[in-house]
This record gives C-alpha cells, structure tokens and sequence, in this order.
C-alpha cells in the first residue's frame, strides 16, 4: 500500500497501473516525479486522499487477481535501455510521422471551423516533434551506448560525461512534457464537439496516446535508469 508522502515517481515504478490514476488527474510522474502525492495535489488543488484511495484501490485489485505486479526496478540497465529502444522509441518515431499527416489533414478539412485552434496544434506539434527526434538520437548514439559501457568498465570519465548528458536530457525531458501541456490546453483538453469527424477524433485520441507513451517512457529514464548513474 502506498502513502501520501510517497513521491509519484516511486509509486509508479512499483506499480505502473497507478499511470493510469496519474494520467486521468494530469498529474506529473515523469519529469516532476519526486513530488509527493500530497505536494502533487496541493499544486493542482486535488484531494491526495481521494488520489491514493484509487491507487490503493487498483493495487489491491492486482494484488486480489493474483497478478504479476510487473516493475523494471530490478532490471538490468542494459535490459531496461533495449525496452526503452524498443518499445518507446520505435512506437514514437512512427507516430510522430503519421500523426503530422493526420493533423495536416483535419486542418485542411476543419479550417473554417477549427483553422485557428489546429494551427497552434500544428505549430506546437512540430516543435515537439523535432525536439523529442533529436533528443532520441542522442539517447541512441550517446547516452545510452555511454551507459552500456559504464557496466563493463567502470572508468570515472565515462561517468562524468554520462552525467552531463544525463543533464542534457533533464532539460529536453521538461521541453517535451511543457509542449504536451501546451497542446492540451490548446485542445481544451482534447475537447471533441459535434462538428469533428471520425478521422478528427482519432487525431486526439492518438495525440493522448503518444502523450502517454512519452511520460511512460520519460518516467522510467528519470525515476529508475538515469538515478543508477547520478
């Protein structure tokens, strides 16, 4: 069972199911993950009672299943850095392709209705786009070659340059997470009315995926893989 002075970013690592309570409230587990639910709620005026009470809820749902609880704590760095490659950066790098497409078409299709309102989406979507590229090449070529490394020789220049980059990515980590909230707000939350079609719905249901994939996978760099080097 968790508690309200447990960090988002601790509960989640031990129970990734609690995403889910996180996500619905909008609350922060990846980049400010060493908040504690008390400190999370306080900011967003939520009740961290009510907040816990549906992750303890969900745990104990796990737990009364007999389910695995699956975590990555245990993990091996090199074990968790071919996951993130291939689950989060593979799924990412095809989405941003296919959901630029997919706001390029409703903006021609809704611009009388909606014109104004998809071209900050499309602006703020290209921005993230291009940073959160980048920022995987660099894990890709740097850091986590870097890291691999570190595990077989422990040398104290490997480290210190990790720990630069590890630097690096705190920063990029923050930028793509405040670009999402800017979609958000854009959207009015991914608000959907009578006027949007199918293929606009899906767009914003797509948009919340890859919302989600990323704190998932900027959770488990900042909250288990990136402390094993700092």
């Amino acid at each position: 069972m968790f508690n309200k002075r447990d960090n988002l970013g601790y509960i989640v690592a031990n129970f990734m199911e609690a995403s889910k309570v996180f996500n619905k409230y909008q609350m922060d587990y990846c980049c400010n993950g060493n908040r504690s639910v008390i400190k999370a709620c306080e900011e967003q005026g939520l009740n961290p009672d009510e907040i816990l009470q549906e992750v303890n809820t969900k745990y104990l749902e796990v737990l009364k299943n007999e389910k695995p609880i699956k975590t990555f704590i245990d993990s091996k760095s090199d074990e968790l850095i071919d996951h993130i490659n291939n689950n989060h950066h593979k799924y990412t790098k095809v989405e941003v392709e296919e959901l630029e497409a997919l706001i390029d078409k409703i903006l021609r299709v809704h611009y009388d209705n909606h014109g104004k309102m998809l071209e900050k989406v499309r602006e703020k979507f290209l921005l993230l786009k291009k940073d959160i590229l980048e920022h995987l090449e660099k894990e890709e070529e740097s850091i986590f070659p870097l890291m691999k490394e570190y595990m077989s020789n422990e040398d104290e220049s490997i480290l210190l340059r990790i720990r630069e980059l590890i630097g690096e990515g705190h920063e990029e980590h923050d930028t793509a997470g405040n670009i999402l909230k800017d979609i958000r707000n854009i959207t009015n939350n991914y608000k959907i009315d009578s006027s949007m079609c199918t293929t606009f719905k899906l767009t914003y249901n797509r948009l919340i995926a890859l919302e989600e994939d990323l704190f998932t996978h900027i959770h488990k760099e900042e909250s288990i893989l990136f402390p094993r080097y700092l």
